[in-house]
């Protein structure tokens, strides 16, 4: 029997332990798990203090020789002794930990890809790409509460040696990556085009995540190439530029940074003296405002808006279709709640997938041309004016929040849908109708819990007690601050009654933050 070997790679606190353990937990016996971790060398001849300041972020602090010895005895099935790390005391403890060949063995750990040795063994190689605050903040939690270490240690150590070796070494062995799937737009796209030209599948593409996440880019695309109505803009590279723009536009006007993404950094103006401040505004709540650089923004009209609707749209080796528009509500520019299907006027949901199908195929029309697939599922936002005209908004180049109404509407939800495309299979009209009763409304309800610590849910028996409900609850054991924890979902006779369904089931659950 030849293992099958998956590598699974990112920065500390990235999620990739979870993803192992996840994968471990579907699979069974079928599968074995070896921990880079296990394999850092041992240091009998330093005492304590000393094995506290080594750096365990550099590729020489681990005895990858070793384990790559131990993975080539596994491919020949033979039974290894895998060396077990105490990360209490720093060092390797007596112990050690017998695995025996399986058809599946994953490595995991932050610098796997680091060492060519190791990474011709595997088959395939999956980076977890996680936002740096999110890492840092699950380390925090780990390391004090499961590794007995003092905050001020954990924090000395990140800036020390975690954070410059994640940039030296663990950020550029992303390249390595088979396939790499963003979580969100708002990321190193220079990185992701190096990474793409080395051969790495991006979803849905470098050139696509490239272009979302330049406005100015995303707008001359879909208003000037495609011919999509859009809201009246000019953009402005100096705040002298920026006052001209917003008096060709008029007031009242909305100002934002080019690159950007979830509000950060935008403003609405409602006279020319205000704009002085949006324009600071703009450049300090930008992507990368420390950097110095000048962003340009986008000066934008601000349309009398009556709605937005998602168009979830899906691109894979079968062409682009469209799901059901998605109406939705929002708080401080955040997703609430969505349902679907959007209850439209004869003909609007027509053209708003008309739209979004225009708009995703000029976006994978790049990616093809820069020899990528473009497949993956897209997240397209419109207006909806109240005088009935739709307007190209934005696009998310992955599954949308408001789309997690989808887990109770479609035959498949969006993130089956993006798995689907990434893999190469097709995607039809079909996979995205709709399953609920002709006439019903699908709605999800997000759930937000506030506070700093550890969440645990109750009652949840009590909260799925109404028929037609339904809930998720995230693999996000903590929250610092505010946070997205679960979705209610529910199905009912229409709009009103699908979302005071989902409503009821988040209000009956008790959550607790410790």
């Amino acid at each position: 029997m030849e293992s099958f070997i998956i590598g699974i790679a990112g920065g500390t606190g990235s999620g990739k332990t979870t993803l192992t353990k996840r994968l471990k937990e579907r699979f069974g016996d079928d599968v074995s798990v070896i921990s880079h971790d296990n394999y850092y060398k041992r240091h009998d001849e330093l005492p304590y203090e000393e094995r506290c300041r080594l750096n365990y972020d550099h590729p020489d602090a681990f005895d990858t020789d070793l384990m790559v010895e131990q993975v080539q005895a596994l491919r020949r099935g033979e039974t290894i002794a895998c060396p077990v790390y105490d990360f209490t005391v720093h060092n390797r403890s007596e112990d050690t930990l017998l695995i025996a060949p399986t058809s599946v063995i994953i490595l995991e750990g932050i610098l796997i890809f680091a060492d060519s040795k190791l990474r011709d063994l595997m088959d395939v190689k999956i980076f977890v790409d996680t936002d740096a605050d999110v890492r840092i903040l699950r380390r925090v939690v780990r390391d004090v509460k499961k590794r007995g270490r003092t905050l001020e240690s954990v924090v000395q150590q990140y800036l020390t040696t975690v954070k410059p070796m994640h940039e030296q070494f663990v950020e550029p062995s992303k390249r390595c990556a088979d396939i790499i799937v963003p979580e969100v737009e708002a990321i190193a796209t220079d990185v992701l085009a190096g990474t793409a030209a080395a051969g790495a599948q991006v979803v849905p593409s470098a050139e696509i995540a490239a272009i979302c996440m330049d406005r100015e880019r995303l707008r001359v695309l879909a208003h000037e190439e495609l011919g999509l109505p859009t809201t009246p803009y000019r953009f402005a590279g100096s705040l002298e530029e920026l006052r001209a723009g917003a008096s060709e536009v008029g007031y009242p006007c909305v100002v934002k940074p080019v690159m950007s993404s979830s509000g950060h950094g935008q403003s609405v103006v409602r006279s020319a003296d205000a704009i002085d401040a949006a324009w600071t505004e703009a450049q300090e709540g930008r992507r990368a405002a420390d950097e110095g650089d000048v962003s340009r923004v986008i000066v934008e009209a601000l349309a009398p808006l009556e709605r937005e609707l998602t168009v979830l749209t899906v691109s894979s080796s079968a062409g682009i279709v469209t799901c059901a528009p998605i109406g939705q509500r929002q708080e401080s520019g955040d997703y609430r709640e969505s349902w679907q299907p959007a209850t439209e006027p004869d003909g609007e949901a027509e053209r708003a997938r008309d739209i979004a199908r225009t708009a995703v195929e000029g976006l994978v029309a790049k990616a093809q041309a820069a020899g990528e697939t473009g497949w993956g599922v897209f997240g397209v936002e419109l207006f909806v004016l109240t005088d009935g005209s739709i307007l190209f908004n934005e696009v998310s180049p992955r599954p949308h929040d408001t789309g997690m109404v989808t887990m109770a509407s479609q035959r498949l939800s969006e993130f089956a849908l993006h798995a689907r495309a990434i893999l190469g299979l097709p995607i039809t009209p079909e996979h995205v109708s709709l399953t609920i009763p002709a006439g019903s409304v699908a709605a999800s309800h997000a759930i937000v819990v506030a506070g700093d610590g550890e969440v645990e849910f109750t009652d949840v028996a009590a909260a799925l007690a109404e028929p037609g409900t339904d809930l998720r609850i995230f693999a996000k054991p903590e929250v610092h601050g505010h946070r997205r924890m679960a979705v209610a979902l529910a199905v009912g006779e229409s709009e009103a009654d699908a979302r005071a369904k989902a409503g009821l089931v988040a209000d009956a659950l008790t959550i607790t933050v410790e």
